[in-house]
């Protein structure tokens, strides 16, 4: 019998193959096509991207004046969609995953710090909202990883019990959270699968 009722997977890093040591793989791409500087995206873009996850500052807002400066011909939202299609990377080895803990009657959700206009693309666009159950966005929540507020929010919602819950994510600290609120945990790594069949084992079954 399995000892969890849900897991809870982050996207970026787990579900999502986009990252290599640390770096979104597919800024390489748009320097290549479109000759923009990833470091200035980084910098401009993505420092101090807290309000924008957590749905305070809107994406397009704070995307305007980057693309000014590396002259888009286009507008953010133009934008949006170049980028959120290039920073697609789903993961064949873990939609199987999906699959066999959704045969064991396990409840997957995404749980990511996304903000909310990419999190609907994720979920639309990428297909998971045929894969999963529910997605958990911190742009729709206005809670961020690794604030223990966001994991409260899913468990309140899903109306189970943090130890009925395993969350999958990349970053150590946001595990950490989990497992202070009484969730397990598992720190996953690239292309560690192994491991991360061991902990499902443990808590799952037969079924990997």
């Amino acid at each position: 019998m399995a000892k969890i009722d849900v897991i809870a997977w982050d996207f970026d890093g787990v579900l999502n193959k986009n990252v290599v040591d640390h770096r979104f793989i597919w800024l390489d791409q748009m320097e290549a096509e479109k000759g923009y500087c990833s470091r200035s995206f980084m910098d401009q873009v993505i420092g101090d991207f807290a309000p924008v996850m957590a749905g305070e500052e809107c994406l397009l807002d704070r995307l305007a004046p980057w693309l000014d400066h590396v002259g888009h011909d286009g507008d953010a939202e133009d934008f949006t969609h170049y980028w959120f299609n290039l920073d697609r990377y789903p993961d064949p080895v873990m939609h199987d995953v999906l699959e066999k803990t959704a045969s064991a009657g396990i409840t997957n959700v995404m749980a990511t710090n996304n903000e909310a206009r990419r999190g609907r693309f994720v979920w639309h666009e990428m297909g998971f909202d045929q894969r999963m159950h529910r997605l958990y966005t911190a742009g729709e929540m206005r809670k961020i990883k690794p604030h223990a507020a966001f994991f409260h929010h899913i468990t309140d919602d899903l109306k189970v019990d943090p130890s009925r819950v395993l969350f999958v994510d990349d970053l150590e600290e946001n595990i950490e959270t989990a497992r202070t609120i009484g969730m397990h945990g598992h720190h996953f790594r690239r292309d560690q699968y192994d491991s991360l069949k061991s902990t499902l084992r443990s808590l799952v079954g037969e079924y990997f």
